[in-house]
């Protein structure tokens, strides 16, 4: 049974989309810290994940760094390995997140109208799949 997009929903602006490798799948996330937060260093290292998007279709690029942090009740510095986000020096690639988007779609049994626009694209596969966070 396929669910129909909610024309409530509103796309946050700030929504990022990664497009994991194996299985072939779309993750959305509300923000850059949710995405950041959730996915793990060593899948971002073993290049999990092929792409990741903002809502215009510009390229980012998923990175681990080291960050100072305090373990054992602060008693301990540290580092510790995180994921951040860093823009990619490529023109947006609106074109690209849209057939993403509509393979994603048809995949699920929803193939989207071909006028449908990348936030219409965007507004129905997070309907269709919600945020991981």
């Amino acid at each position: 049974m396929s669910q129909k997009p909610n024309p409530q929903l509103v796309v946050d602006p700030t929504t990022l989309v990664v497009h994991q490798r194996d299985p072939d799948e779309l993750h959305f996330f509300r923000s850059p810290a949710k995405a950041c937060g959730y996915l793990e260093p060593i899948d971002v290292e073993e290049n999990e994940y092929s792409a990741t998007y903002d809502v215009s279709g510009n390229r980012l690029r998923l990175v681990t760094k080291l960050q100072p942090r305090r373990f054992l009740f602060g008693l301990l510095k540290g580092n510790a390995e995180v994921v951040g986000l860093v823009p990619e020096p490529s023109p947006t690639s609106r074109g690209e997140l849209g057939d993403l988007l509509r393979a994603f779609l048809s995949q699920r049994g929803q193939p989207p109208p071909d006028d449908a626009t990348l936030d219409e694209l965007l507004q129905a596969a997070v309907a269709r799949e919600g945020y991981i966070s």
